[in-house]
């Protein structure tokens, strides 16, 4: 095979290409390139956040940013500000710089930033009072921050702080209620992710402190924690006597169920929570109770059982993640109860390490979701009945069946994984599995990403099928990516030469694509 070290870095057959429009470089990137080259100061004053961020990453990523450099970035006019790009920067003076020159930031990521001391820290953030986007995750950010988090940062919608670790459950507490004041802070907090943070003492110190922030905050729609499903559940029960804190924190938690019992009714508690994750079947009674306004789940289910629909015909769920557990071995037809419910609200469904047992279980499942916006599977099989032999192809082409037409108007990003084990996949399922994707690569009209791993046949056939003229699949195409099949020639021909919109192409195996057939390909009149 002839070398690719000789051809343009700007054109890639395994990572980014561009067959339509040839969109190389687009001629802003390139004046923001030829800035970087050529920097001065007084030009950074009239540049957009976008192009500020750009100018940062380009420099950053070619070393060529200095502290003197990022000091002329930080310039009045910031609004947006991402300092995660170049952590080995920033300090306390660029902190200090950031609090005298940049006091409109709304958004600040300063994720993993801990060359920054704790007083500069709490400076920084009293100075920036228009913030609605912080990230701390990673950096000394302790209980005297949160607590200027919550006095000073009254507009703020969303706060990282994970993995800290100078934080404490207790510190929880300062960033939702100011003890000085006696009044409850970050009324406008909508997210917050405070993952890895964990009790050095007691694991029901953290969730109490949990407890508080969900009550406490009014307008909270996500929580990030792996204590949040326990939490809940302590919260439904309403046990709010056993607490087993400080006293002057017990006093806080039954001031949090006092503020939050007066705004129920019939003494029912409900949560703003709009997302959940990684919670277990058996939680979902509780959860939807308790959260009425959910609409993004993350769930495993249980071993072996169908999902209870009972749970699931009066919750507004329009994103659902089902992650099986690799040792589970949930069998794909133990969700249709659920797809069958939902299927119609869906607009986005991922399903991990199910497994492919009866053949038109996947085409029922499909079938139940016809608005999908979103759609991702892995699965993988397992020995079962019509599984000790396979059939041959002239068999399995023979066989007698039929499929309705799976039409998606919504569907803009579809992936799909087939994991192998030692038990392959019958030809009956690897044909109806074909099929499937056939009708729905046919039918989907503004599919824009398109994700094939691993999949037990041949898909160059299935290109050849779908792009066959006259037809209109596949014209708003952006993104293809296929892994694990040796993809012709031909086939990439054919893709390049179709209607569409190919910006991104990915192929893992191309045989016999040589630098004389990447000529022939891209570089054609």
């Amino acid at each position: 095979m002839d070398s690719f070290s000789s051809l343009p870095p700007y054109y890639q057959l395994f990572g980014n290409s561009t067959p339509k429009g040839w969109r190389v470089s687009s001629l802003e990137t390139m004046c923001l390139a030829i800035v970087a080259e050529n920097m001065k100061p007084v030009w950074v004053n009239y540049m957009a956040d976008v192009h500020i961020q750009e100018l940062i990453q380009s420099m950053n990523m070619s070393n060529r940013l200095t502290p003197a450099m990022l000091h002329a970035f930080l310039v009045p006019n910031l609004t947006v500000l991402n300092l995660n790009i170049c952590q080995q920067l920033v300090d306390k003076t660029i902190v200090q710089t950031i609090r005298v020159q940049c006091k409109n930031l709304s958004t600040l990521n300063l994720h993993g930033c801990i060359q920054i001391p704790v007083e500069a820290l709490v400076d920084l953030i009293k100075g920036l009072r228009c913030l609605t986007k912080l990230d701390l995750s990673e950096t000394e950010c302790d209980t005297e921050v949160l607590l200027a988090v919550g006095s000073s940062c009254q507009k703020l919608r969303e706060l990282n702080i994970s993995n800290c670790r100078r934080l404490s459950p207790y510190s929880l507490f300062y960033l939702a209620y100011d003890d000085d004041t006696c009044s409850f802070c970050c009324p406008e907090l909508e997210r917050l992710s405070v993952t890895g943070l964990t009790s050095r003492v007691k694991h029901q110190d953290l969730i109490w402190s949990l407890v508080f922030v969900l009550l406490v905050l009014p307008k909270l729609k996500v929580l990030t924690h792996e204590l949040l499903e326990e939490t809940l559940h302590l919260i439904h029960s309403k046990k709010f006597d056993r607490t087993q804190m400080p006293c002057e924190y017990s006093s806080l938690i039954q001031l949090a169920w006092c503020r939050t019992f007066t705004h129920t009714k019939k003494g029912r508690i409900t949560l703003p929570l709009q997302e959940v994750h990684d919670v277990c079947a058996s939680s979902l009674p509780v959860i939807f109770a308790m959260c009425p306004q959910l609409t993004k789940l993350t769930v495993i289910p249980p071993d072996g059982q169908s999902m209870s629909q009972s749970s699931l015909s009066y919750c507004s769920l329009t994103h659902l993640t089902i992650n099986c557990r690799e040792m589970n071995q949930t069998k794909l037809r133990e969700l249709l109860p659920v797809t069958a419910v939902l299927g119609v609200r869906l607009q986005s469904l991922s399903i991990s390490n199910v497994i492919f047992w009866d053949e038109l279980s996947f085409p029922t499942l499909l079938s139940h979701c016809a608005n999908l916006h979103k759609f991702s599977a892995s699965f993988s099989t397992l020995p079962g009945p019509g599984h000790s032999r396979q059939l041959t192809v002239q068999e399995a082409d023979c066989t007698d069946f039929s499929l309705a037409p799976l039409k998606f108007p919504w569907l803009s990003d579809f992936s799909l994984e087939y994991i192998h084990t030692r038990y392959p996949l019958p030809s009956q399922h690897q044909k109806i599995l074909r099929e499937c994707l056939l009708s729905l690569l046919k039918h989907s009209q503004v599919l824009e990403v398109l994700n094939l791993v691993h999949l037990p046949f041949r898909i160059c056939e299935v290109f050849e099928k779908v792009l066959d003229p006259p037809g209109s699949a596949l014209l708003r195409l952006c993104e293809l990516s296929v892994v694990g099949y040796k993809v012709p020639v031909h086939t990439i021909r054919q893709l390049l030469s179709s209607e569409n919109q190919l910006s991104h192409l990915h192929i893992s195996c191309c045989s016999r694509f040589g630098r004389k057939v990447y000529n022939e390909t891209f570089w054609r009149d």
